[in-house]
């Protein structure tokens, strides 16, 4: 053979590797795209790789059946989907199953997209066939901090009875001391991110009127949703969906003291369900997480310390713990600046009930000197800072969500505003709160299972550190 023909050979042979060589790299890059996009380019990157989870999580895809055969949407991590105990039995079509979203993240509001969002939700809200489905008919009620209570035996009452889902329209939380309307959970916390924790906690459904035909909706949509039976005794009969709880309105409640009390006394664990909630699942909705996060922006925190200061009137007058209570707001300061001769942030928030201080301050026919000098070192507070001016202090709450700009959000201000606390509180450096509360002492039982332990009680004789490194449980709330 002569050289330029076996060079030609040669050049032939190269150029077949090479072709066959792209061949083989572009069908690899072809099936990684496929398997990091599996809802074909409608979800963003977010739901593929998840930077608030400590383990790579990856896109799954289980045959799960919808109604209809339907594609929905179930967000899960690889911890989940490893958890077959639940989804052994369920078979049928497509579902895709991505990690949960950084709109969940404080840290990556900037790629939050509300029509994203609300395709996810929809997707992700879809009941499935073959799998047990209950609901609570009953409003919540009373402060924010009690409803999370009742919210939470809501979920430990469904685990218990092993029902996999909760039909939504069922969960209402009352904006208490603004309009008192019963409003559907979905619209302040975020299910899409809630869900993807299915099959460990039940997921949120919505309403089917073939699959749940003995419940009528009138609006399936209404942020006020009007769910009613249409059976005779439901509590004890129905089966789409199953109740859980009684006819007794404060049944959520009752078994939620019932609950803590077990677990003070050593009778039963924490359940795992809340702890699931408190350490991961239980999240605002990704709008008030936004709100949340422009505030810390406007301000400019890069660490905080939040001071729930209950001294208001109706503190006054509250006659339990008389001996655990300081109600005079510079008092409180003394002992912030006993225990931290400079400052450990650089901006304080201060959660309290400003309208009910200014009401009783300001009505001369209310001799209250305590409420007035509150309200004057309140706002002197605000506009001097601490330690000296080098730290800011801002109140959120109420005003933060009525002067939002959201149309929603701004009207159910007192719900909203509770929200936006709870969670800047959860999320602080530093807790400061009050024995005598129930939303300081479920604060700091939230922030213990997250590992955050700079929490602090105001007595009269000084700041109690009440969940030091050695303590194994969160302080009980005795008054």
């Amino acid at each position: 053979m002569s050289r330029s023909s076996s060079s030609k050979n040669s050049r032939v042979y190269t150029t077949s590797s090479a072709l066959l060589l792209l061949f083989f790299f572009c069908i690899l890059r072809l099936y990684t795209i496929f398997r990091s996009d599996g809802s074909h380019g409608r979800l963003s990157n977010n739901y593929i790789r998840s930077s608030n989870v400590a383990e790579e999580n990856y896109l799954h895809v289980l045959k799960l059946e919808a109604p209809n055969n339907s594609l929905i949407s179930i967000v899960a991590s690889n911890q989940q989907i490893n958890d077959h105990k639940k989804l052994e039995n369920i078979k049928g079509g497509d579902v895709f199953i991505s990690t949960p979203s950084s709109t969940s993240n404080p840290n990556h509001m900037s790629s939050y997209n509300a029509t994203e969002y609300e395709i996810q939700l929809q997707q992700s809200l879809k009941p499935l066939h073959n799998v047990s489905t209950c609901t609570y008919m009953h409003m919540f009620y009373a402060g924010f901090c009690n409803q999370y209570s009742m919210f939470i035996s809501v979920i430990m009452m469904a685990t218990e009875a092993n029902h996999s889902q909760i039909l939504l329209h069922g969960i209402a939380w009352k904006d208490t001391y603004g309009t008192n309307h019963r409003l559907r959970h979905d619209y302040f916390f975020d299910v899409v991110h809630w869900n993807a924790y299915y099959p460990r906690l039940p997921r949120f459904v919505t309403y089917d009127k073939t699959l749940h035909n003995e419940v009528t909706l009138e609006n399936v949509d209404a942020i006020r949703p009007n769910l009613k039976w249409n059976i005779e005794y439901p509590y004890m009969n129905a089966t789409k969906p199953y109740s859980i709880g009684t006819k007794n309105k404060r049944v959520a409640w009752v078994r939620f003291l019932q609950y803590t009390k077990q677990v003070e006394v050593g009778k039963r664990n924490r359940s795992d369900a809340e702890l699931l909630m408190m350490k991961e699942a239980f999240k605002p909705h990704p709008e008030i997480q936004q709100i949340i996060d422009n505030f810390k922006s406007l301000h400019q925190m890069k660490d905080l310390l939040v001071l729930h200061a209950r001294i208001e009137p109706d503190m006054q007058k509250h006659p339990v713990c008389k001996e655990y209570k300081v109600l005079n707001i510079s008092d409180i300061v003394t002992m912030i600046y006993e225990k931290y001769e400079e400052p450990p942030v650089s901006t304080v928030l201060i959660v309290l009930n400003r309208e009910i201080l200014e009401q009783e301050a300001d009505d001369t026919e209310i001799d209250n000197e305590l409420a007035t000098h509150n309200l004057k070192v309140l706002n002197e507070l605000v506009s001097k800072g601490l330690w000296g001016g080098r730290v800011k202090v801002v109140e959120a709450g109420s005003a933060l969500a009525k002067h939002s700009g959201h149309k929603l959000y701004s009207k159910y201000n007192s719900l909203v505003g509770s929200i936006i606390n709870f969670f800047l509180a959860v999320e602080a450096n530093i807790f400061i709160g009050t024995r005598v509360s129930s939303w300081s002492g479920t604060v700091i039982n939230y922030r213990f299972y997250k590992e955050e332990k700079m929490n602090y009680f105001y007595q009269p004789k000084g700041l109690d550190w009440v969940t030091p490194p050695l303590v194994d449980h969160p302080p009980r709330f005795i008054c």
